[in-house]
C-alpha cells in the first residue's frame, strides 16, 4: 500500500510536516520504506529530534562523523558510533545513536530494541554494502521488525527496490 504525504506550499523541510503537535506527529512515518524523494530536505534532522528513543544506522563513517560534530545537534547528547567512535556502552538517559550500519547489531546487544525505533538512512545502498557488509546487513533484516519501529529512508529510492 502507497501513501503519499504532501509537503505544504513553500515547505523546504521534513521538519515543517513531522514536528511535536502535528497531524502526523515528530516522527517519520513507521514500519515503511519512505520515500522522501528530495535529498538534503532534513529526514535525519527529524529523527534526532523526535521524542522517541531512535537508531539512526546510516552506511558511512562520515555521515555517522557529519552529524556528531554539527553544532545543531550538540544539545541532543547523540551517541556515535563508527570505526571512528568505538562503542563503549550506552550512557544513561541517551536517547539517540546513530551508527554506521555495521556497528548496528553490537549496538543491539545492549539495548532493549523493541523499545527504540530504526531508522536505516540511504538506504538505496544496502545492495551495495552487501560485499564487505553481509553479517551487519543479514542481522538488520532478520531484527529490524523487533524495534518498536523502523523506517528505511532514502530520497534515491529505485523503481526496481
Amino acid at each position: 500500500m502507497e501513501k503519499i504525504i504532501k509537503m505544504p506550499n513553500g515547505a523546504k523541510y521534513l521538519s515543517e510536516v513531522f514536528y511535536f503537535g502535528s497531524k502526523y506527529g515528530d516522527s517519520l512515518p513507521q514500519n515503511c520504506i519512505f520515500n522522501k524523494v528530495t535529498t538534503g530536505c532534513g529526514g535525519t534532522y527529524v529523527a534526532l529530534h523526535s521524542f522517541r528513543p531512535t537508531v539512526i544506522a546510516v552506511p558511512t563513517k562520515a555521515l555517522v562523523r557529519d552529524k556528531a560534530t554539527q553544532d545543531k545537534y550538540a544539545h541532543l547528547n547523540i551517541l556515535p558510533v563508527s570505526s571512528e567512535y568505538p562503542f563503549v556502552g550506552v550512557p544513561k538517559n541517551c536517547t539517540k545513536i546513530i551508527c554506521t550500519y555495521q556497528s548496528l547489531p553490537e549496538i543491539a546487544k545492549h539495548i532493549d530494541i523493541s523499545r527504540w525505533d530504526l531508522v536505516v538512512d540511504e538506504m538505496h545502498l544496502l545492495n551495495k554494502m552487501m560485499n564487505f557488509s553481509m553479517g551487519a546487513l543479514q542481522w538488520m533484516m532478520d531484527n529490524f521488525k523487533k524495534f518498536a519501529s523502523y523506517c528505511f529512508m532514502s530520497a534515491t529510492v529505485s523503481p526496481d527496490e
